[in-house]
């Protein structure tokens, strides 16, 4: 017989071979199914009934996706502080790019204030722009791209009293120098005082104010002297040192002969920069 087999495998081995392959096939496909499932075939033979006993193995359970919770009111801080960081680094530039044409002289620290208001004003009407005194993008940009400059700043005179030192120093006269003889001969070269000519005012002298709106007026410039940051002291419409002082800073920070008076082109300068009218 096993003689014969072999005859049969020489005379047709390709059948032999297919029949074998059938033959292994068949048998893993039936290893497989009744021993190495892990679970209920979706189509069993025998019906669901019969292996509804049968634990089924299901696959892990994936934990649930959680959202982290944003406070409105965090991201809404979060947004302001760029903003503001935004806008500072933009005014940093700005005066930057003034200071280098002249037109700023404060410091280079991103604040916005009346210096750079000022500044920024007075590039505009050289450049024929809006008048904003705000800080932009667009701005800066033609700041950049511009050849304007403005003439140099004033520097403000080193001759100033200190504070609460004020009061003016009279020159010494030939008296004091115990010449009296001089004194005399002085005064009778002093020509005697006309009552009905008055003396004519120079066109650099502040013009005085009427006495009924003289506190009024003052204590209107010390208002808008605080609002630009000034410090003029008490808002009482009194002249004090302090309203001086203040005076004569704005004065030197617009380029302005510094008189720390109350004059017609301060007043001029003061609703320009303000906005608010002073008659």
């Amino acid at each position: 017989m096993l003689g014969r087999l072999i005859g049969v495998v020489i005379r047709n081995p390709l059948g032999v071979l297919a029949a074998a392959a059938v033959v292994g096939s068949w048998g893993a496909i039936s290893v497989n199914a009744m021993w190495l499932q892990t679970g209920p075939h979706p189509a069993p033979f025998l019906g669901r009934d019969t292996i509804a006993g049968v634990p089924a193995k299901l696959p892990p359970a994936r934990p649930d996706r959680q959202v982290a919770k944003i406070d409105p009111a965090s991201a809404e801080d979060a947004d302001r502080a760029r903003l503001v960081a935004k806008q500072m680094e933009l005014t940093r530039d700005l005066q930057i790019e003034l200071a280098r044409r002249n037109f700023y002289t404060g410091g280079i620290d991103g604040q916005y204030g009346p210096r750079t208001e000022a500044a920024i004003r007075d590039y505009e009407r050289m450049a024929s722009l809006a008048d904003t005194g705000q800080p932009s993008e667009a701005l800066l940009a033609h700041v950049r791209m511009s050849t304007l400059q403005a003439p140099p700043q004033p520097v403000p005179s080193p001759v100033r009293p200190a504070p609460g030192n004020e009061t003016a120093i009279a020159p010494a006269t030939p008296v004091q120098n115990g010449d009296p003889v001089a004194a005399l001969l002085e005064q009778a070269d002093e020509p005697a005082e006309s009552p009905s000519v008055a003396p004519q005012q120079s066109a650099s002298a502040p013009v005085p104010v009427p006495p009924s709106d003289t506190d009024r007026r003052i204590e209107a410039v010390q208002a808008i002297l605080a609002d630009l940051g000034y410090a003029p002291g008490s808002i009482d419409g009194r002249m004090s040192s302090s309203t001086k002082r203040a005076i004569e800073d704005f004065e030197v920070d617009r380029g302005m002969p510094m008189t720390g008076q109350i004059s017609p082109k301060l007043l001029q300068e003061l609703t320009a920069v303000s906005g608010v009218p002073l008659g």
